[in-house]
């Protein structure tokens, strides 16, 4: 009998450990529900969308700590967060209990969208000489959608439409991460948005052909936000532009209207006399000067009334130096005052302009 015993208590031992390990392993598999173990549960009032602010709270039965991430952003422990930013937005929460039972992480997405609408303004000024540069600043609220373009015409002819380089890749890649987002529940899939490849009217689609004379990319991005274009408005005459913009969120601004007028290179000219008296037979120089910035070899043309004459006539056609000085000598043989003139008949880019009268006494 001691000897069976003997015999038989390594293997009783062994079958004993075994029982137990099995156990073990049954008790590893089970739930922690099986065991009174439940981890806590987080509730969040996100909505599908928000316009132009979201604020989220999370409620959390059970929880020693809730944490939070908002798109991307390191985890915080709280019970609320609040966004301005206009966009596509990913919230990521869960909670965790006293005896660090955590669990699991729920991802809510949502949309921020913006209806402020964008400003404008230009600096056009009531006159210009020439040719007039205007330029139109675009503007949208702070952590709004952003400037989708800016749109112009002079003198109510074609639209002209300019974008930031950015513009549409930036919403674009808005549109497509909220279309990427897949939530753990139906009630969070991505809201329905508008196809940023259709553009409202009525400036755009298939009846727009010929109100647009020209859409492209360009101006410049400035601080802020802002957007800026510049133009050049050329022909003497007056003038009216108009401006509006539009941001991403499709939100128009107020159209800016300026009217303004261009005018010629303003010129003047002076006449002078050597003498003022002379007698019969000799000889008088009348120079002068034309100002305003006309090129050299400008026509100038000088005219005379003779002594009984009651009209002036050409008496020589004299080109400017190259600084506008002109002159002319002349021989006079009748008595009398002899007026003289001088005329520009002006170009294109410079107004004309008379010189006063002067005479000189012939004896």
């Amino acid at each position: 009998m001691n000897e069976n015993r003997t015999t038989h208590r390594s293997g009783r031992t062994a079958v004993r450990l075994a029982v137990v390990l099995c156990l073990m392993l049954v008790v590893s598999l089970l739930p922690l529900a099986a065991y009174g173990v439940v981890a806590p549960v987080t509730h969040a009032d996100v909505q599908v969308s928000y316009l132009d602010s979201a604020a989220i709270s999370l409620d959390a039965t059970g929880a020693a700590h809730t944490y939070l991430s908002l798109d991307g952003a390191p985890a915080v422990e709280s019970l609320s967060c609040t966004t301005s930013v206009y966009g596509s937005h990913v919230l990521k929460f869960w909670s965790v209990d006293a005896g660090g039972v955590s669990e699991a992480t729920i991802t809510a997405p949502f949309f921020v969208d913006d209806d402020i609408h964008p400003t404008i303004v230009s600096d056009a000024t009531g006159s210009y000489v020439l040719a007039a540069s205007i330029t139109a600043t675009a503007t949208d609220n702070f952590n709004g959608s952003g400037i989708d373009f800016l749109c112009y015409r002079v003198d109510g002819k074609n639209y002209v439409q300019v974008s930031p380089p950015s513009a549409s890749a930036a919403a674009r890649l808005f549109f497509a991460r909220l279309a990427a987002i897949s939530g753990t529940a139906a009630s969070f899939g991505p809201p329905d948005l508008p196809n940023y490849d259709n553009p409202p009217v009525p400036h755009y689609g298939t009846n727009c052909a010929g109100c647009h004379a020209l859409i492209q990319d360009g101006g410049e991005t400035g601080p802020g936000g802002t957007f800026s274009k510049s133009i050049t408005v050329t022909g003497i005459g007056t003038h009216t532009v108009e401006f509006w913009t539009q941001d991403v969120a499709r939100n128009e601004s107020a159209h800016v209207t300026s009217t303004f007028t261009i005018s010629k290179v303003a010129t003047s000219l002076t006449i002078a006399r050597s003498k003022s008296s002379i007698y019969r037979y000799h000889y008088v120089t009348i120079s002068g000067k034309l100002a305003g910035g006309v090129p050299a070899g400008a026509p100038v043309v000088l005219q005379i009334k003779s002594p009984g004459s009651s009209s002036y006539r050409t008496l020589s056609t004299r080109t400017t130096a190259a600084d506008g000085s002109w002159s002319y000598r002349v021989k006079l043989s009748k008595r009398g005052r002899c007026y003289f003139r001088a005329r520009y008949a002006g170009t294109a880019d410079y107004a004309s302009c008379s010189s006063r009268s002067i005479y000189v006494t012939v004896k």
